[in-house]
């Protein structure tokens, strides 16, 4: 059967408020490192053939944001993995991100690197509730950074969007939906918010600073 390879990056450079992931704060010094041990883990097992007997047939970069490693980091990471496993020569190479700090150079560098796939996550296009969550870029940067992305015919371009979000109502939603299709995305991920006991956001409304979340 077919197999799939994970790589988690656990930093950002910033918690959102909806995020129950572990994650760091994003550091050069400790992501370069991050990124010598993982290429390092690479290398070492490389030649086991538990890795080497079977393809694979896709790669996904999560997190945290691994958007957040520097370019150079990127491609030396991307390359390794093309180096040291064995990738079908169709296999699907995703880089999951976000639009604060996924300049020019480093898409340029996951590309060259062999990635494929971009998966953004967005989570709502609505300013308002987008800076309440944690996230810096407006709905207008959201936009022109995937319209941008999509403009790129090597790559296919996919978005997260969260369902159920303190203030976020229907027509809010439906309006990212349309957008969505606009833009003229290869796909959607849609996710329903899941509310963490404890997490900052659960913490918000407990003390009335944000509204419940919808229901189901």
């Amino acid at each position: 059967g077919s197999r799939l390879a994970y790589l988690h990056i656990p930093f950002c450079a910033n918690h959102c408020l909806f995020c129950g992931f572990y994650r760091n704060k994003s550091s050069n010094t400790a992501m370069k490192t991050y990124v010598d041990h993982l290429i390092q883990e690479m290398e070492q097992d490389a030649a086991r053939q538990g890795v080497r007997n079977r393809g694979i047939e896709a790669v996904f970069l999560g997190g945290g944001t691994p958007s957040a490693l520097s370019a150079n980091d990127l491609h030396r990471l991307l390359s390794a993995l093309r180096r040291n496993l064995p990738l079908s020569d169709d296999c699907e190479i995703t880089v999951e991100g976000r639009i604060a700090g996924f300049d020019i150079e480093k898409v340029d560098a996951c590309l060259d690197a062999g990635a494929n796939r971009f998966s953004i996550g967005i989570q709502t296009f609505d300013t308002g509730l987008r800076r309440r969550m944690g996230r810096r870029a407006t709905r207008e940067e959201a936009v022109e950074f995937l319209s941008s992305l999509s403009s790129r015919e090597e790559v296919a371009v996919i978005c997260d969007l969260i369902y159920g979000l303190p203030g976020q109502t229907e027509e809010i939603w439906l309006n990212d939906i349309r957008l969505c299709d606009q833009i003229g995305l290869d796909g959607l991920d849609l996710y329903c918010l899941t509310l963490h006991p404890g997490s900052p956001l659960a913490r918000s409304i407990e003390r009335g600073a944000l509204p419940p979340t919808a229901d189901d």
